[in-house]
């Protein structure tokens, strides 16, 4: 909903899809642009009052303890700088997979087509690790301005000089800790799994593909070779040869 009286708009909130990735891209950006309406109605539902004041007057009556308090608990999770942060940083940083993710669930035609791109893709996340500074910048200050719109104040969690399971690397501002704590380590995890689940040996696989007679009718180009090459050299190293 929107902060009017005299004009309320309503707007389903989309589940996470489990199965289609595709849908998950769509999902990140359904809640950045719901996210502040999200804040306002959990905190008409949980206090009564929100900074939407127009709307606070007319929906915080009416609900019962149960919801309140569910309401109490979700808002506590999602307005804080450490969710908002995490959350901008995964909906930035994931977003050059879309147009990939899409064409893997799709035909063997995409399919190959993703494979034939992720090395591209897999260089512009070496890229952006290498400047990780200049590519974090945007995303905190997008963090930071919506962090404001809810009135949440950029802090970095309390830290104690052991701790054994969150990221305690030492920094000197906000900043820089969800820097070292944060986007580093999971632009690092995402480029060792791309790199572990798009082998050679995987591109190579796909490529066979070619062979199936739907895909030879769609494609107008098809290097026979290379899938052939392929096919011979994986019967060649895993068939029983006898001696």
């Amino acid at each position: 909903m929107i902060p009017s009286a005299k004009s309320v708009q309503k707007k389903v909130l989309l589940d996470i899809c489990r199965t289609r990735w595709t849908e998950r891209h769509e999902l990140y950006g359904h809640f950045y642009h719901s996210f502040v309406p999200v804040i306002w109605a959990l905190e008409v539902i949980a206090h009564g009052v929100s900074s939407a004041d127009d709307c606070a007057s007319i929906y915080a009556s009416g609900w019962d303890l149960h919801l309140k308090s569910e309401a109490q608990s979700m808002l506590h999770s999602i307005a804080s700088f450490d969710f908002i942060i995490n959350f901008m940083a995964v909906y930035h940083l994931l977003s050059h997979l879309a147009g990939v993710t899409v064409k893997l669930q799709s035909s063997s035609v995409d399919v190959l087509e993703a494979y034939a791109n992720m090395e591209g893709i897999k260089e512009l996340y070496q890229d952006i690790r290498s400047d990780i500074s200049t590519s974090y910048a945007p995303i905190y200050a997008q963090a930071v301005s919506l962090a404001e719109e809810v009135g949440v104040v950029p802090l970095k969690p309390h830290s104690t000089g052991l701790q054994q399971h969150p990221n305690n690397v030492p920094a000197d501002n906000v900043q820089e800790f969800y820097l070292c704590n944060l986007v580093i380590p999971f632009i690092d995890s995402l480029i060792s799994e791309l790199n572990c689940q798009f082998l050679p040996l995987a591109k190579q696989s796909v490529g066979l593909l070619c062979l199936v007679p739907t895909v030879l009718c769609e494609k107008t180009t098809v290097h026979l070779d290379g899938a052939i090459s392929t096919s011979t050299n994986c019967l060649h190293q895993n068939l029983y040869q006898p001696k």
